[in-house]
């Protein structure tokens, strides 16, 4: 969402004052001033919050025992092959106007995938 701080001014033009006071104003509402820990104590560091994070983080993505019998079972009971229609509509090739039709639908200064390439780059 953009705010109208944002939008009020050009945009190849200088920030104003005004505009970087709102601008740091946003970000410091943004930053997280203090978090609790597990064990109920404040932290308000920058360093043990980034601490607290790497550490809740690393035990919720840690590495889980996995039973073999459980994938063996899974992967049996599991339909594994795509069904033909989806494959050919997957597989077929893409036309130049298709392409543009495309990147004419899509919005300024916002990426479509994961890869963060923004719609102006093609």
């Amino acid at each position: 969402m953009i705010e109208k701080d944002e939008t009020d001014k050009m945009e190849h033009e200088n920030p104003t004052f005004h505009h970087v006071l709102r601008m740091q104003q946003r970000r410091s509402a943004r930053d997280i001033q203090q978090i609790q820990y597990e064990n109920g104590h404040m932290h308000a560091c920058p360093s043990n919050i980034m601490q607290v994070f790497a550490t809740y983080f690393r035990r919720k993505y840690d590495s889980t025992p996995i039973d073999k019998d459980s994938i063996y079972a899974i992967v049996r009971t599991a339909k594994l092959n795509p069904r033909p229609r989806n494959d050919e509509f997957l597989e077929r090739l893409i036309n130049v106007d298709e392409f543009l039709q495309e990147l004419r639908v899509g919005r300024n200064n916002k990426a479509p995938g994961s890869d963060g390439i923004r719609l102006e780059f093609y």
